[in-house]
């Protein structure tokens, strides 16, 4: 895969685009790595989170996406296997928003868990209020 599709990628995935997560799986651990380096650097921001949420919300996105963006921007790592599966990327958030972008962050990567695996309507609306 080109490295500027995957540094684009990079660059949508941190501006909560959860769905660009799939581009990110078509490269290999080097290449993706590459694309983050050549991107530059990524600052995940409260609006960001705040899209993937809506997203979630509104059914654009699975609860699976959701925690897949959430493992990435958390973790820099893509679940499941693959070449791709250890990306091996620290992305920073927003230092003025850090400790709610870093639980909002948590809990969508918890999606799917047995316990605390899934995220209420009214829990989603305090998640929300709480980026904006």
């Amino acid at each position: 895969m080109a490295i500027e599709q995957l540094q684009d990628a990079v660059a949508r995935v941190v501006g909560g685009d959860a769905a660009a997560v799939a581009t990110l799986r078509s490269g290999t651990h080097a290449e993706l790595v590459d694309a983050y380096a050549a991107a530059g650097p990524q600052v995940l921001g409260p609006a960001a989170v705040v899209r993937v949420l809506e997203a979630l919300r509104s059914e654009e996105i699975s609860p699976s996406q959701a925690q897949d963006w959430a493992s990435f921007v958390r973790w820099g790592s893509l679940s499941g296997s693959g070449p791709a599966s250890r990306a091996d990327v620290e992305i920073e958030y927003d230092p003025g928003h850090e400790t709610v972008v870093a639980d909002a962050v948590a809990r969508l990567d918890e999606l799917g868990d047995l316990v605390d695996g899934t995220i209420t309507p009214a829990e989603m609306e305090q998640l929300i209020a709480r980026l904006r």
